[in-house]
Formats: structure tokens, C-alpha cells, sequence
């Protein structure tokens, strides 16, 4: 993970770090909760039944730089219905793993 240039950001990563581990447990379960389709009791929901069902935007942590960034309902929805997990870095980090990759395949 990266650090800011100015320790003031830097604390402030850090808190929000922080208070990502302490709550990491309850953010895992609601997330594979939401994946499955499953209820808080457990009981499996048809495919319809978790479309409809109302999905809130949420802020995640990106794995590589450590900000926060939306997941908005929408994506939500299209990354059940696709089968596809929570996405685990931002679009900036995507976006240079993606050209880091093409650079290291096109030598």
C-alpha cells in the first residue's frame, strides 16, 4: 500500500486503515452475504429475490493505495448478476496494474 506525500494524509490513512481492520470481520460477512444471495438468517433467495431487493452505495478500501472509493448500487447489481466478486482495487489502480501488465508482456 502507498503512503501520502504529507504525514497529515498519512494519519489519516492510517485511521482509516485502522477502523477497516477493526470492522473487517462484519464488512467480510455483509459482502459474501450480499455474493450468495443470502439472508442474515442464512436461508438461500431466489436470483429474482435478491434483484429486487434494495442495494445500498458503500465506500471499500482499495487493496493498493488504501482510499476509500464507491461501489455504487448499480455496480452492485450488475457484479451479482455476473457472479463476480467485490472488486478489491479503484479504477486509478486498475487502471495501472492493467498498463504495468501490457508493459511487462509487450517486451
Amino acid at each position: 500500500m502507498g503512503w501520502a506525500k504529507y504525514s497529515e494524509d498519512n494519519t489519516e490513512l492510517t485511521n482509516e486503515r485502522l477502523y477497516y481492520l477493526k470492522n473487517k470481520k462484519t464488512v467480510n460477512t455483509q459482502n459474501k452475504n450480499a455474493a450468495l444471495g443470502t439472508t442474515q438468517g442464512g436461508k438461500l433467495m431466489s436470483k429474482n429475490a435478491t434483484e429486487s431487493e434494495g442495494c445500498r452505495d458503500i465506500y471499500l478500501i482499495c487493496r493498493s493505495c488504501g482510499k476509500r472509493f464507491l461501489f455504487s448500487a448499480h455496480a452492485q447489481r450488475v457484479y451479482r448478476r455476473n457472479g463476480w466478486c467485490a472488486p478489491k482495487r479503484c479504477k486509478p489502480c486498475k487502471e495501472f496494474a492493467k498498463a504495468a501488465r501490457l508493459m511487462r508482456h509487450s517486451k
